[in-house]
Protein backbone atom coordinates (compact mmCIF):
# COMPACT_ATOMS: atom_id res chain seq x y z
CA UNK A 1 0.00 0.00 0.00
CA UNK A 2 1.77 3.41 -0.87
CA UNK A 3 2.85 5.97 1.77
CA UNK A 4 0.32 8.72 1.85
CA UNK A 5 2.65 11.83 1.57
CA UNK A 6 2.22 15.41 2.62
CA UNK A 7 2.75 18.24 -0.42
CA UNK A 8 5.21 20.58 0.26
CA UNK A 9 4.10 24.28 -0.27
CA UNK A 10 6.31 25.47 -3.51
CA UNK A 11 9.09 28.34 -2.61
CA UNK A 12 9.03 30.19 -5.57
CA UNK A 13 11.03 32.99 -6.25
CA UNK A 14 8.68 36.19 -5.51
CA UNK A 15 8.36 34.12 -2.40
CA UNK A 16 11.53 34.12 -1.18
CA UNK A 17 11.46 38.05 -2.28
CA UNK A 18 8.33 38.92 -0.41
CA UNK A 19 9.89 36.44 2.88
CA UNK A 20 13.52 38.71 2.54
CA UNK A 21 11.49 41.84 2.60
CA UNK A 22 9.59 40.87 5.42
CA UNK A 23 12.98 39.71 7.76
CA UNK A 24 14.39 43.42 6.43
CA UNK A 25 11.81 45.52 7.70
CA UNK A 26 11.35 43.22 10.89
CA UNK A 27 15.60 43.51 11.14
CA UNK A 28 15.56 47.16 10.47
CA UNK A 29 16.47 49.47 13.39
CA UNK A 30 14.64 52.32 11.63
CA UNK A 31 12.51 54.05 13.81
CA UNK A 32 13.83 52.34 17.02
CA UNK A 33 15.40 55.92 18.01
CA UNK A 34 12.37 57.89 17.09
CA UNK A 35 11.42 59.95 20.12
CA UNK A 36 7.84 60.00 20.74
CA UNK A 37 5.30 62.55 22.78
CA UNK A 38 4.93 61.17 26.94
CA UNK A 39 2.87 62.93 28.81
CA UNK A 40 4.22 63.51 32.62
CA UNK A 41 7.65 62.37 31.30
CA UNK A 42 9.18 65.59 32.69
CA UNK A 43 7.66 65.12 35.96
CA UNK A 44 8.52 61.32 36.01
CA UNK A 45 11.98 62.02 34.60
CA UNK A 46 12.29 65.35 37.86
CA UNK A 47 11.04 62.57 40.36
CA UNK A 48 13.52 59.83 39.51
CA UNK A 49 16.63 62.83 39.53
CA UNK A 50 15.30 63.89 43.09
CA UNK A 51 14.69 59.85 44.45
CA UNK A 52 18.86 59.29 43.24
CA UNK A 53 20.12 62.75 44.53
CA UNK A 54 18.14 63.06 48.35
CA UNK A 55 19.63 60.37 50.21
CA UNK A 56 23.33 59.90 48.26
CA UNK A 57 23.81 63.30 48.18
CA UNK A 58 24.19 63.74 52.08
CA UNK A 59 26.33 60.95 51.77
CA UNK A 60 28.49 62.22 49.77
CA UNK A 61 29.07 65.62 51.40
CA UNK A 62 30.39 63.53 54.46
CA UNK A 63 32.90 61.70 52.25
CA UNK A 64 31.32 58.66 52.12
CA UNK A 65 30.77 58.50 48.51
CA UNK A 66 31.54 54.67 48.21
CA UNK A 67 28.37 54.46 50.68
CA UNK A 68 25.76 56.70 48.70
CA UNK A 69 25.48 53.69 45.72
CA UNK A 70 23.59 51.57 47.87
CA UNK A 71 21.26 54.49 48.67
CA UNK A 72 20.85 54.82 44.90
CA UNK A 73 20.29 51.50 44.59
CA UNK A 74 17.25 51.55 46.94
CA UNK A 75 16.52 54.52 45.12
CA UNK A 76 15.91 51.88 42.19
CA UNK A 77 12.44 52.11 43.49
CA UNK A 78 11.27 55.11 41.63
CA UNK A 79 11.48 53.39 38.27
CA UNK A 80 8.63 51.15 39.07
CA UNK A 81 4.26 51.93 38.52
CA UNK A 82 5.47 54.85 36.35
CA UNK A 83 1.73 54.33 34.97
CA UNK A 84 -0.53 52.82 37.84
CA UNK A 85 -3.65 54.92 39.72
CA UNK A 86 -1.54 56.37 43.36
CA UNK A 87 -3.62 54.03 45.37
CA UNK A 88 -1.68 50.82 43.95
CA UNK A 89 1.10 52.31 43.19
CA UNK A 90 1.66 53.03 47.11
CA UNK A 91 1.32 49.25 47.79
CA UNK A 92 3.36 47.90 44.69
CA UNK A 93 6.22 50.33 45.69
CA UNK A 94 5.67 49.34 49.09
CA UNK A 95 6.68 45.77 48.04
CA UNK A 96 9.08 46.56 45.75
CA UNK A 97 11.26 48.89 48.40
CA UNK A 98 11.27 45.82 50.23
CA UNK A 99 12.71 43.79 47.62
CA UNK A 100 15.13 46.09 46.62
CA UNK A 101 15.99 46.53 50.30
CA UNK A 102 15.84 42.95 50.39
CA UNK A 103 18.43 42.55 47.64
CA UNK A 104 20.99 44.64 49.18
CA UNK A 105 21.21 43.15 52.48
CA UNK A 106 21.16 39.64 51.04
CA UNK A 107 23.55 40.68 48.33
CA UNK A 108 25.56 41.84 51.15
CA UNK A 109 25.54 39.22 53.37
CA UNK A 110 26.28 36.88 50.69
CA UNK A 111 29.71 38.64 49.71
CA UNK A 112 30.93 38.92 53.17
CA UNK A 113 30.25 34.98 53.72
CA UNK A 114 31.59 33.95 50.67
CA UNK A 115 33.91 36.87 49.47
CA UNK A 116 33.96 36.75 45.24
CA UNK A 117 36.81 38.57 44.83
CA UNK A 118 39.19 35.94 46.13
CA UNK A 119 37.53 34.06 43.49
CA UNK A 120 37.51 29.73 43.66
CA UNK A 121 34.09 28.53 45.30
CA UNK A 122 32.90 31.95 46.79
CA UNK A 123 32.74 33.51 43.29
CA UNK A 124 30.92 30.37 41.74
CA UNK A 125 28.31 30.40 44.53
CA UNK A 126 27.50 34.55 44.14
CA UNK A 127 27.02 33.49 39.98
CA UNK A 128 24.71 30.93 41.17
CA UNK A 129 22.64 33.10 43.42
CA UNK A 130 22.55 35.98 40.76
CA UNK A 131 21.32 33.59 38.60
CA UNK A 132 18.66 32.36 41.24
CA UNK A 133 17.60 36.00 41.63
CA UNK A 134 17.55 36.74 38.26
CA UNK A 135 14.74 34.16 37.29
CA UNK A 136 12.74 34.89 40.83
CA UNK A 137 13.13 38.75 40.11
CA UNK A 138 11.72 37.89 36.53
CA UNK A 139 8.58 35.61 37.95
CA UNK A 140 7.83 37.95 40.32
CA UNK A 141 7.84 40.81 37.84
CA UNK A 142 5.95 38.89 35.52
CA UNK A 143 3.15 37.83 37.90
CA UNK A 144 2.61 41.46 39.06
CA UNK A 145 2.43 42.58 35.55
CA UNK A 146 5.35 45.11 36.24
CA UNK A 147 6.61 46.03 32.90
CA UNK A 148 10.14 47.84 32.35
CA UNK A 149 12.88 46.63 33.75
CA UNK A 150 11.50 45.97 37.31
CA UNK A 151 13.81 42.36 37.09
CA UNK A 152 16.58 43.64 35.72
CA UNK A 153 17.10 46.41 38.31
CA UNK A 154 16.47 43.63 40.82
CA UNK A 155 19.17 41.47 39.75
CA UNK A 156 22.02 44.64 39.10
CA UNK A 157 21.53 45.70 42.80
CA UNK A 158 22.01 42.12 44.66
CA UNK A 159 24.62 41.83 41.98
CA UNK A 160 26.51 45.21 42.87
CA UNK A 161 25.77 44.29 46.63
CA UNK A 162 27.24 40.69 46.23
CA UNK A 163 30.18 41.75 44.36
CA UNK A 164 31.85 43.91 47.07
CA UNK A 165 34.11 43.23 50.08
CA UNK A 166 32.23 44.17 53.49
CA UNK A 167 32.91 43.38 56.71
CA UNK A 168 30.12 41.64 58.39
CA UNK A 169 30.28 44.55 60.13
CA UNK A 170 28.74 46.76 56.94
CA UNK A 171 25.89 44.50 56.38
CA UNK A 172 23.46 46.43 58.05
CA UNK A 173 24.54 49.79 57.37
CA UNK A 174 24.29 49.20 53.59
CA UNK A 175 20.51 47.84 53.73
CA UNK A 176 19.84 50.69 55.70
CA UNK A 177 20.73 52.76 53.15
CA UNK A 178 19.11 51.09 50.89
CA UNK A 179 16.02 51.60 52.43
CA UNK A 180 16.35 54.92 53.06
CA UNK A 181 16.80 55.36 49.39
CA UNK A 182 13.71 53.11 48.52
CA UNK A 183 11.84 55.14 51.43
CA UNK A 184 12.60 58.50 49.51
CA UNK A 185 11.76 56.86 46.32
CA UNK A 186 8.39 56.04 47.73
CA UNK A 187 7.13 59.29 48.89
CA UNK A 188 8.00 60.78 45.88
CA UNK A 189 6.25 58.53 43.95
CA UNK A 190 2.94 59.12 45.71
CA UNK A 191 3.32 62.80 46.67
CA UNK A 192 1.28 63.35 43.53
CA UNK A 193 -1.63 61.81 45.25
CA UNK A 194 -2.03 65.16 47.30
CA UNK A 195 -1.93 67.11 44.36
CA UNK A 196 -3.50 65.32 41.43
CA UNK A 197 -5.00 62.53 43.13
CA UNK A 198 -6.59 61.20 39.14
CA UNK A 199 -3.42 62.12 37.31
CA UNK A 200 -2.40 58.62 36.37
CA UNK A 201 -5.71 57.96 34.88
CA UNK A 202 -5.76 61.20 32.86
CA UNK A 203 -2.92 60.29 31.60
CA UNK A 204 -3.59 56.83 30.44
CA UNK A 205 -6.72 57.68 28.83
CA UNK A 206 -4.84 60.69 27.08
CA UNK A 207 -2.45 58.47 25.79
CA UNK A 208 -5.05 56.25 23.98
CA UNK A 209 -6.77 59.31 22.86
CA UNK A 210 -3.98 60.67 20.98
CA UNK A 211 -3.04 57.08 19.49
CA UNK A 212 -6.57 56.94 18.10
CA UNK A 213 -6.15 60.56 16.75
CA UNK A 214 -3.19 59.41 14.62
CA UNK A 215 -5.08 56.07 13.83
CA UNK A 216 -7.33 58.48 12.03
CA UNK A 217 -4.96 60.56 10.67
CA UNK A 218 -2.47 58.35 9.16
CA UNK A 219 -4.65 55.20 9.21
CA UNK A 220 -6.72 54.47 5.72
CA UNK A 221 -10.63 52.77 6.67
CA UNK A 222 -10.26 48.99 6.44
CA UNK A 223 -12.27 45.62 7.10
CA UNK A 224 -10.44 45.74 10.77
CA UNK A 225 -12.25 48.77 11.65
CA UNK A 226 -11.26 52.24 12.49
CA UNK A 227 -8.01 52.31 10.55
CA UNK A 228 -6.01 49.43 10.30
CA UNK A 229 -2.23 48.06 11.00
CA UNK A 230 0.25 48.49 13.44
CA UNK A 231 -1.24 51.95 14.90
CA UNK A 232 -4.78 50.57 15.39
CA UNK A 233 -3.03 47.55 17.58
CA UNK A 234 -0.94 49.87 19.17
CA UNK A 235 -4.49 52.40 20.02
CA UNK A 236 -6.31 48.72 20.96
CA UNK A 237 -2.81 48.21 23.43
CA UNK A 238 -3.52 52.07 25.02
CA UNK A 239 -7.36 51.77 25.07
CA UNK A 240 -6.74 48.55 27.41
CA UNK A 241 -4.46 49.89 29.52
CA UNK A 242 -6.53 52.92 30.60
CA UNK A 243 -9.40 50.52 31.38
CA UNK A 244 -6.51 48.80 33.51
CA UNK A 245 -5.81 52.14 34.79
CA UNK A 246 -9.28 52.91 35.76
CA UNK A 247 -9.59 49.66 37.44
CA UNK A 248 -12.46 48.68 35.04
CA UNK A 249 -13.15 46.42 31.66
CA UNK A 250 -14.51 47.27 28.69
CA UNK A 251 -18.55 47.99 28.25
CA UNK A 252 -21.14 45.62 27.67
CA UNK A 253 -23.75 45.86 25.33
CA UNK A 254 -26.01 46.89 28.08
CA UNK A 255 -23.49 49.33 29.97
CA UNK A 256 -22.38 50.88 26.80
CA UNK A 257 -23.18 55.02 26.91
CA UNK A 258 -24.34 54.80 31.21
CA UNK A 259 -20.75 54.38 33.15
CA UNK A 260 -19.95 58.39 34.77
CA UNK A 261 -17.20 59.85 34.66
CA UNK A 262 -15.53 61.71 32.34
CA UNK A 263 -11.83 59.34 31.97
CA UNK A 264 -14.48 56.68 31.62
CA UNK A 265 -16.91 57.77 29.30
CA UNK A 266 -13.68 58.78 27.05
CA UNK A 267 -11.98 55.05 27.43
CA UNK A 268 -15.43 53.63 26.18
CA UNK A 269 -15.87 56.05 23.33
CA UNK A 270 -12.28 55.11 22.18
CA UNK A 271 -13.10 51.41 22.75
CA UNK A 272 -16.55 51.78 20.79
CA UNK A 273 -14.36 53.73 17.70
CA UNK A 274 -12.24 50.48 17.61
CA UNK A 275 -15.28 47.86 17.61
CA UNK A 276 -18.39 49.33 16.67
CA UNK A 277 -18.13 49.37 13.32
CA UNK A 278 -16.53 47.45 10.40
CA UNK A 279 -15.83 50.23 8.22
CA UNK A 280 -15.36 54.20 8.96
CA UNK A 281 -18.89 55.39 7.10
CA UNK A 282 -18.90 58.73 5.23
CA UNK A 283 -21.00 60.35 8.13
CA UNK A 284 -18.11 60.30 10.68
CA UNK A 285 -18.04 64.30 12.12
CA UNK A 286 -15.40 66.46 10.05
CA UNK A 287 -12.72 67.38 12.69
CA UNK A 288 -12.84 64.28 15.11
CA UNK A 289 -9.15 63.65 15.52
CA UNK A 290 -8.67 67.60 15.83
CA UNK A 291 -11.69 66.86 18.79
CA UNK A 292 -9.88 64.19 20.34
CA UNK A 293 -6.28 65.60 20.70
CA UNK A 294 -8.74 69.15 22.03
CA UNK A 295 -9.65 66.93 24.66
CA UNK A 296 -5.99 65.70 25.24
CA UNK A 297 -4.86 68.90 25.99
CA UNK A 298 -7.21 69.18 28.65
CA UNK A 299 -6.93 66.17 30.13
CA UNK A 300 -3.03 66.40 30.52
CA UNK A 301 -3.36 70.52 31.62
CA UNK A 302 -2.36 70.80 35.29
CA UNK A 303 -4.60 73.73 35.81
CA UNK A 304 -7.67 72.09 35.90
CA UNK A 305 -8.98 69.61 38.74
CA UNK A 306 -11.50 67.94 36.85
CA UNK A 307 -11.21 67.96 32.95
CA UNK A 308 -13.80 68.92 30.99
CA UNK A 309 -15.71 66.70 28.60
CA UNK A 310 -15.95 68.16 25.06
CA UNK A 311 -19.76 67.61 23.52
CA UNK A 312 -18.14 66.38 20.32
CA UNK A 313 -17.03 63.37 22.38
CA UNK A 314 -19.52 62.85 25.32
CA UNK A 315 -20.89 59.34 24.01
CA UNK A 316 -19.48 56.11 22.21
CA UNK A 317 -21.09 55.48 18.76
CA UNK A 318 -23.94 53.62 19.43
CA UNK A 319 -25.13 49.97 17.91
CA UNK A 320 -26.69 50.77 14.73
CA UNK A 321 -30.93 50.97 14.51
CA UNK A 322 -33.56 51.13 11.80
CA UNK A 323 -32.78 54.14 9.92
CA UNK A 324 -30.16 55.11 12.58
CA UNK A 325 -26.05 55.78 11.68
CA UNK A 326 -23.74 53.52 13.71
CA UNK A 327 -21.51 56.47 14.42
CA UNK A 328 -24.61 58.84 15.26
CA UNK A 329 -24.44 59.46 18.90
CA UNK A 330 -27.76 60.85 21.37
CA UNK A 331 -27.92 63.91 23.54
CA UNK A 332 -24.55 64.40 25.63
CA UNK A 333 -23.88 63.26 28.69
CA UNK A 334 -22.70 65.34 32.20
CA UNK A 335 -19.05 66.00 32.43
CA UNK A 336 -18.81 65.52 35.26
CA UNK A 337 -20.36 63.67 38.20
CA UNK A 338 -23.11 64.27 40.36
CA UNK A 339 -22.16 65.62 44.33
CA UNK A 340 -21.20 62.80 46.43
CA UNK A 341 -19.46 60.52 43.62
CA UNK A 342 -16.03 59.70 43.17
CA UNK A 343 -13.74 61.48 41.30
CA UNK A 344 -14.24 61.38 37.28
CA UNK A 345 -11.12 59.77 36.62
CA UNK A 346 -11.21 57.73 40.04
CA UNK A 347 -10.21 53.82 39.90
CA UNK A 348 -13.82 52.40 40.55
CA UNK A 349 -12.80 48.49 41.00
CA UNK A 350 -9.62 47.02 42.38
Amino acid sequence: MPRSRIPLPVVTGSGVRRSAAHLGRALSPRGALALHSVDGALSFALRAALAMALPALPMALAGRADQAVYAMLGSFTTTFGRNLPYARRARVLALVAVAMTACVGCGSALAAWAQPRDGGAGAAVVVVAMAVVAGAAKLACDAARLSGLGAVLLLFSFAVAANGAPAPADILPRTVLAAAGAAVAWVLAVAGWFVHPDRPQRLAVAAALRELAEVGELGEPTDAGYGGGPGRHRATAAVLQAYRTLGVLPPTAAERGARGGTCLRLTDFSWSLLIGSARRPPDVPDGLEWHLRRQVRLLVSRRRRDPRLLPELSLPPVAPGPGRSPWQAPSPLRPTPPPGKPPSCAPRNW
